[in-house]
């Protein structure tokens, strides 16, 4: 970290701290399974619960991530540019423990993580 600089994940932090939520999944519920998409990153994750459908969305999220970084053509494509800002704040969430937080907290209640 050079000298005079914000450590990195302060400044992460800082970016879901704000009274808004970033994200506004949609939950649809159907006989024998439930679809969580998230608009924002055009994914979604389906289970036959809730929490199944959960731990698939985070799944895809964080392959999604990743591909994300090692793809220049996911990166530059048009449609996914902004992307890149709403996969860094997932990324530092989910270093914190936080990710779920940060994914399903109503307007207002997501907070920084503590110190």
């Amino acid at each position: 970290m050079g000298r005079g600089k914000k450590p990195r994940s302060s400044l992460r932090a800082t970016a879901f701290a704000a009274d808004e939520q970033p994200f506004n999944p949609t939950v649809t519920f159907a006989e024998g399974e439930v679809t969580i998409w998230l608009p924002e990153l055009l994914l979604g994750g389906n289970g036959a619960s809730f929490e199944d459908a959960k731990v698939d969305l985070i799944d895809e999220l964080r392959t999604y991530a990743t591909q994300f970084k090692q793809t220049p053509a996911l990166r530059n494509a048009s449609n996914r540019k902004q992307h890149a800002a709403l996969l860094e704040q997932l990324e530092a969430a989910d270093a914190e423990g936080q990710l779920e937080e940060l994914l399903f907290a109503a307007p207002g209640q997501v907070s920084a993580p503590v110190r």
